[in-house]
């Protein structure tokens, strides 16, 4: 009773490593199996700050090495990574980089091997691919509006024409929770297209255009 025990431990034994073995004749050059991998694999492009704790048997980069572009691509050294136009390689970035979309936020203190953008630059929003550019083009990359910019901070009630057509309105309750998006600048208030506009443009009547060309106000 004992031998064959011994004898099953043997041959279950000699199974996982041929299956071990098998699995890891699979993974390319500067690649090595895991059997708890991450399920966010680290790229040239892209290095998750957050990612779910959860064991992903199958090949991964060798310690140095990352995906060159996503999981399925090669693993090259981390000092081959080609960084875009107005990018430079950290091998200790923010794992929090600031975006036009939002800046100083909350972050871990660790160090995130990447691309990085270079000094007076910065990234358009945390999407992946998301370009490097000039800081000073924040607002017109974001706000669409030559008379609004982009603010982390703004009022949840945005002046409005309506407010100009009924002043009591000015007095409205409003919530004091900061909202992050694109408002009109000082001496402009939201007008009927939704666009910023001055406040003597602003029509008496809710349905009015006020035209520029003959200086009349319907």
């Amino acid at each position: 009773m004992i031998i064959t025990i011994r004898i099953g431990f043997v041959l279950t034994f000699v199974l996982l490593f041929i299956v071990i073995s098998a699995t890891e004749s699979q993974c390319s050059d500067n690649e090595e199996y895991n059997e708890c991998g991450s399920a966010c694999q680290e790229n040239c492009t892209h290095t998750p700050a957050f990612c779910t704790l959860q064991c992903v048997p199958g090949c991964v980069c060798k310690k140095g090495f990352v995906r060159e572009t996503d999981d399925k691509s090669k693993c090259i050294p981390r000092s081959q990574c080609a960084c875009s136009v107005n990018e430079f390689f950290n091998e200790c970035g923010s794992a929090c980089p600031d975006t036009c979309a939002a800046r100083s936020q909350l972050c871990t203190r660790q160090c995130v091997p990447g691309c990085f953008c270079k000094d007076g630059f910065i990234r358009l929003n945390n999407q992946t691919g998301s370009p490097c550019i000039p800081e000073s083009e924040c607002n017109n990359s974001l706000c669409h509006d030559l008379n609004a910019e982009y603010t982390e901070c703004g009022s949840s009630c945005s002046q409005t024409c309506d407010d100009e057509r009924n002043p009591i309105r000015k007095f409205r309750l409003c919530s004091t929770v900061c909202q992050n998006g694109c408002f009109c600048k000082t001496g402009f208030v939201i007008g009927e297209n939704s666009q910023c506009v001055k406040p003597e443009t602003c029509c008496q009547t809710i349905n009015g255009l006020y035209k520029t060309c003959d200086t009349q106000v319907e």
